[in-house]
């Protein structure tokens, strides 16, 4: 599936987290993420070359995978490389779009005092090697956004 095609996917099933394997993580996108708000994952503002749409997505391990597994109900086949988490309550659109927004401003908000400021109080010694590794590429990515 291309990126255009896993967006309009998790746009077809707001009230469920779509979850697509990409190499050897899995990510969500925009209504996945807004979802998933309340587990406090690290989310990423990138934008679409193409139509030059920003979006917004979380990636994670599979061991988050299994995680999330058992706090949500699995729809569809679990042998693919993407899957559906049934969140369970109704999607409200206007509080996506709203909070959506709000990313959006946060992440325009970000210069390269903020990165500096984020780098020096970065808890390092209490991250494992994944959640490292995954911060300091959204902040390369931060970087070249500048």
């Amino acid at each position: 599936m291309t990126l255009a095609e896993k967006i309009e996917f998790q746009n077809i099933h707001k009230d469920k987290v779509c979850v697509f394997k990409e190499g050897v993580f899995y990510k969500v996108y925009n209504e996945g993420v807004f979802l998933l708000q309340k587990l406090n994952y690290k989310t990423t503002v990138k934008q679409y070359q193409k139509t030059k749409e920003k979006y917004v997505s979380i990636g994670f391990p599979e061991s988050v995978l299994e995680k999330l597994k058992l706090q949500y109900k699995t729809v569809g086949n679990e042998n693919t490389n993407n899957l559906m988490l049934y969140y369970g309550s109704i999607f409200d659109e206007s509080d996506f779009k709203n909070w959506k927004n709000k990313m959006l401003l946060t992440e325009n908000a970000s210069s390269k005092s903020d990165i500096l400021i984020e780098i020096k109080n970065y808890p390092l010694a209490s991250k494992t090697p994944i959640e490292v590794f995954m911060w300091v590429a959204a902040m390369q990515q931060k970087l070249k956004d500048q």
